[in-house]
């Protein structure tokens, strides 16, 4: 006697349930860093039990108010333990979505490695920041533009100032229209840089609110 094959029926969400879901798992993720490394790895990643213990282990730290000038959070543990990607690659873009007026500076043993790891990061920033922090942040062109333009600035300053003393050294007749110049450089290389720390710094050094 044949027996009929069973049938399962898929469970399907609809767009509301969904959405509901997405945005717990996003609350949760903004809340526990153990919850952040599910949502952003997931599901190529394996959790294991050293994983919940250094998320768990890295959140307290920080968040524990000792009262003391600065604390030290020193992790031991065998090799390939999971400790680059739970906590260098990964804990920095949590951080700064938590606390986006903080700084970090992540090291390593040669400038390859931090660089990556450091790259990992903002990438992870640019992905997630808006949807889980609700910051939302941008590379932005124009910095090494600007940084240009101030070095050619600089690089007036100094013959200007040369023209300033070799004026001297011949006569006064050029000293007014050097120094009415250099006065423009200054106060153009002033606008720049205020341009460039109040527009440009927040949105390539910090998350900047949606």
């Amino acid at each position: 006697m044949s027996q009929e094959p069973t049938k399962t029926a898929a469970v399907t969400l609809s767009d509301k349930d969904y959405l509901r879901r997405e945005m717990a798992r996003r609350e949760l993720a903004r809340k526990s860093y153990r919850r952040y490394l599910y949502y952003v790895h997931s599901p190529t990643w394996v959790r294991t039990k050293m994983s919940d213990f250094l998320a768990d282990t890295v959140q307290r730290f920080v968040e524990t108010e000792t009262g003391n000038a600065y604390d030290i959070l020193l992790i031991e543990t065998p090799p390939q333990h999971g400790k680059s990607l739970t906590v260098t690659e990964s804990f920095p873009s949590w951080y700064l979505g938590k606390y986006p007026t903080h700084r970090i500076i992540e090291a390593s043993y040669n400038d390859d490695t931090a660089r990556k790891f450091g790259r990992k990061n903002m990438e992870k920033v640019e992905q997630y920041g808006g949807g889980v922090f609700g910051r939302a942040f941008t590379r932005h062109p124009l910095p090494p533009l600007l940084a240009s333009a101030v070095c050619l600035g600089l690089y007036e300053l100094v013959c200007y100032i040369y023209m300033v003393f070799a004026t001297f050294s011949f006569g006064l007749s050029m000293v007014p229209t050097v120094l009415i110049r250099l006065l423009i450089h200054i106060a153009a290389a002033q606008a720049l840089y205020y341009l460039y720390d109040f527009l440009i710094k927040p949105s390539r050094s910090r998350f900047a609110k949606r």
